[in-house]
């Protein structure tokens, strides 16, 4: 288990992270998207308590990134559901770079 991972879920949110990443790319099919989409469609107390726990890091590292929560919530789900592409090379339109996706 990754670092944020296992901060999300000695936080007790990873599964309902999980689950709303599963929901939001459900309701998208088939569009691609990036872990900051995703971030920007989490139920606000998801959103809100991702900031929270990103923002108790002082470094500029992924931990520290509250997307980066949702990107791993994202790939784990990818890992264990066959129906989930995790696109390694997609082009983020939030971010203007290339970045990991994900689509059902």
């Amino acid at each position: 288990m990754n670092p944020q991972a296992k901060i999300m879920n000695n936080n007790g949110i990873l599964n309902m992270v999980i689950n709303a990443v599963n929901a939001i790319l459900s309701k998208n099919s088939p569009q691609t998207m990036s872990s900051n989409e995703l971030l920007r469609q989490l139920p606000p107390v998801l959103y809100k308590q991702l900031y929270t726990i990103s923002g108790r890091y002082l470094t500029n590292c992924a931990c520290k990134q509250p997307a980066s929560y949702v990107g791993t919530a994202a790939a784990m789900l990818a890992k264990t559901n066959p129906l989930v592409f995790h696109d390694r090379h997609f082009f983020c339109p939030v971010l203007q770079r290339y970045d990991d996706a994900f689509r059902i």
